[in-house]
């Protein structure tokens, strides 16, 4: 038999198929199945909401999408680093015309295939495309494009002078701008010691920029880009997770909306990244947690959300048979409800000594801050 004691081909960044969805943006053609996280039973919240940190509302849920990405990121890292300790660098670049890292800015993607054939490449050439369209910076040039022995660059793929400006530290289009601004010649010569036989190389560069990418308008780069461009010793795939998700637009600032029209209070941001914090610290019941979490984020079907979609169901409370259920109805303002919560606060008063006021800030939301008085190292049950 023969034996492999060599890691598998870029195991974790196998090929991916992209596709584009409904709103014309590219995806990725698979999808995260809930029916783990809700016991195949119809879901109650969306895997978006899911998926936000906890400190926001979410239950830090991975995103397996963009953890594939940030498997084709570490590549692209060892791409940008020419790390010669990386396993397969050498195979890869061995099967490719012009620097991999080259590979990735290049506009058209019939011209990357031209210069390489290896599918997996390939398949880290569209995720880098994929990441710039989730970023919001598909039509952007990239402040990391090459310039030497850059194919989209005719005079740095053919003049071989271009390298000189690699050994002076100009190795990329954004190395030429301070700001927004692109840099003079003279003002490069004081930065990088360029020679002034450099001129007509310079002029060359200047013109492409001008015509041919959008650097001028801005060059700011992506959370994506600007890990990149640390170039650490050991490119984490966290990391790279962690700069995909800061792009994320996903916020529970529409919850909170919901809540303060409610209750006809406004609750501040800090308040509310609280609110999240003693959601999760509730109890060590999952049940209780989830309960929680549910209630926050206003997951509950209430008597007046049935008549929407059924107007043969009554929209009137179950319990007072006389008011609109709303939520906060259901959960707050029923009178029959009410003598509920009196009976909680009670019972919470006799047991810990405490002066709790009946506010739903702190008995709905689980807020205690300026609704105990007295709050000792046992307070945190009542939150």
């Amino acid at each position: 038999t023969l034996s492999c004691n060599f890691p598998p081909y870029r195991a974790d960044v196998h090929p991916v198929k992209f596709k584009f969805n409904e709103k014309n943006k590219i995806c990725i053609e698979y999808k995260v199945s809930p029916a783990f996280i809700w016991s195949k039973r119809k879901p109650r919240l969306k895997m978006a909401k899911l998926q936000m940190p906890g400190s926001i509302g979410g239950l830090d849920v991975p995103n397996l999408k963009l953890y594939q990405l940030a498997a084709h990121l570490r590549v692209m890292a060892d791409w940008f680093k020419s790390d010669p300790v990386s396993t397969w660098l050498d195979l890869e670049s061995a099967q490719s015309k012009c620097p991999l890292w080259n590979l990735l800015f290049m506009k058209n993607i019939d011209s990357v295939r031209a210069l390489c054939d290896n599918p997996v490449t390939l398949s880290t050439v569209k995720a880098w495309r994929l990441i710039r369209a989730l970023e919001g910076h598909a039509q952007l040039t990239s402040p990391l494009t090459p310039i030497s022995k850059f194919p989209d660059f005719l005079p740095g793929f053919s003049d071989l002078g271009f390298e000189s400006w690699l050994h002076v530290g100009i190795t990329k289009l954004g190395d030429l701008f301070h700001s927004q601004t692109l840099l003079s010649f003279q003002q490069l010569q004081q930065r990088y010691t360029l020679k002034n036989s450099e001129f007509f190389r310079y002029l060359q560069i200047r013109h492409f920029i001008t015509k041919n990418t959008t650097l001028i308008k801005t060059n700011t780069p992506s959370p994506v880009e600007s890990v990149l461009s640390l170039q650490l010793p050991k490119m984490r795939i966290n990391v790279f997770y962690k700069a995909l998700t800061s792009n994320s637009p996903s916020t529970s600032q529409a919850i909170k909306l919901s809540w303060e029209e409610d209750l006809g209070i406004t609750i501040d941001n800090p308040d509310w990244v609280k609110v999240w914090s003693y959601a999760g610290d509730i109890s060590v019941c999952n049940r209780t947690k989830s309960t929680q979490l549910k209630l926050l984020h206003r997951a509950y079907i209430t008597p007046a959300l049935k008549n929407e979609w059924d107007a043969t169901v009554s929209p009137l409370c179950l319990k007072c048979a006389t008011e609109r259920g709303t939520y906060i109805h259901c959960f707050w303002s029923c009178t029959e409800l009410q003598k509920y919560w009196s009976g909680i606060v009670k019972e919470l008063r006799a047991m810990f000594g405490l002066s709790i006021e009946q506010d739903p800030l702190c008995l709905l939301l689980g807020f205690p801050d300026n609704h105990i008085v007295k709050i000792d190292k046992d307070a945190h049950l009542v939150q």
